[in-house]
């Protein structure tokens, strides 16, 4: 009996899943046997809950797709705010989360949660993003990447080498998550 594998792969406010982050980690889960599902949006000006929104537009994008034994939700800053909608049973098997809004304890406080419920969480971040909070990524106990001098964008603004080497440590990264012990 085979398994099937589905990885939703969820953008950011202005990072859509054809940018580096998102596109060498679909292609990270496809070399592992994921099947991915990219997801598109723009999000509205006025959405009171972003929490929800995003919540939203994932459980759609999971019910558009055939049956699936095992999700995993790899996600872009707007688009990590999917571990939220876990607690109402949106759930996947595994996450990687790159650029995770931890500046925002109850962010940390759901990735935590997932953690603490066994599922397997990558957390990517850099030392240079106004979003990332280096304590708040410990206190989840995902498993972590953190870049020194990367911004939101995991780019190392004026220096194009070092964010090309950014961009390999992080699809590294996700590698290695992928395959250890395999999802």
């Amino acid at each position: 009996m085979s398994t099937s594998r589905r990885a939703l792969l969820l953008p950011g406010r202005a990072y859509p899943t054809t940018m580096p982050l998102l596109f060498f980690t679909g292609l990270a889960l496809a070399g592992h046997g994921w099947t991915t599902c990219p997801v598109s949006w723009t999000l509205p000006p006025d959405v009171p809950d972003p929490n929800r929104w995003v919540a939203d537009r994932a459980a759609a994008a999971v019910a558009a797709e055939p049956a699936t034994d095992r999700w995993l939700y790899a996600a872009k800053s707007l688009g990590t705010r999917v571990v939220h909608a876990a607690a109402d049973g949106l759930r996947a098997d595994a996450y990687v989360l790159l650029t995770p809004l931890l500046a925002e304890p109850e962010a940390v406080d759901a990735i935590g949660a997932l953690v603490s419920d066994g599922v397997p969480v990558l957390i990517v971040g850099g030392t240079a993003d106004q979003f990332w909070s280096a304590e708040g990524a410990r206190a989840t106990g995902a498993t972590m990447l953190e870049v020194p001098d990367a911004d939101h964008a995991m780019t190392v603004p004026g220096d194009a080498v070092r964010t090309a080497q950014v961009h390999l440590e992080v699809t590294r990264a996700v590698d290695a998550f992928l395959g250890s012990p395999p999802l």
